[in-house]
């Protein structure tokens, strides 16, 4: 499901996976404190899932940032977010192309991480 939303700051992040596909990368990003607009933007999804899935009472998340570096898509960084249900993974909602418009500063700061992910990743370093 495309999503309109926007947010600012993602939060403080640790990236233990990355893929790079078609001219993105793609990370896996456990989130260890949300800013406030991702805090809202999470409790706006998860509203959304409740409301299309209300008898799911065990509800999961995860949470991919997209940085696009190919020119394929409109922003920079995306977020993908996913909920599902913990004991019926058929049960699950996708919640694709939420904008990031992050400052220059949290633009530098995510690129490298995403950077020393990649270095960890390919050259164990």
């Amino acid at each position: 499901m495309k999503n309109r939303e926007v947010v600012n700051e993602i939060g403080k992040i640790n990236i233990d996976r990355v893929e790079a596909t078609n001219g993105t990368l793609t990370t896996y990003i456990p989130v260890e404190a949300f800013s406030s607009d991702m805090d809202n933007l999470m409790e706006r999804l998860e509203a959304d899932f409740s409301e299309k899935h209300p008898d799911v009472e065990n509800v999961n998340s995860s949470i991919r940032v997209v940085y696009s570096f190919g020119g394929y898509i409109n922003s920079e960084f995306e977020l993908e977010v996913i909920f599902w249900d913990s004991t019926d993974e058929n049960v699950a909602e996708f919640y694709e192309e939420i904008q990031v418009n992050l400052s220059e500063s949290s633009k530098r700061e995510v690129k490298a991480i995403i950077w020393q992910a990649l270095g960890k990743m390919l050259l164990n370093i």
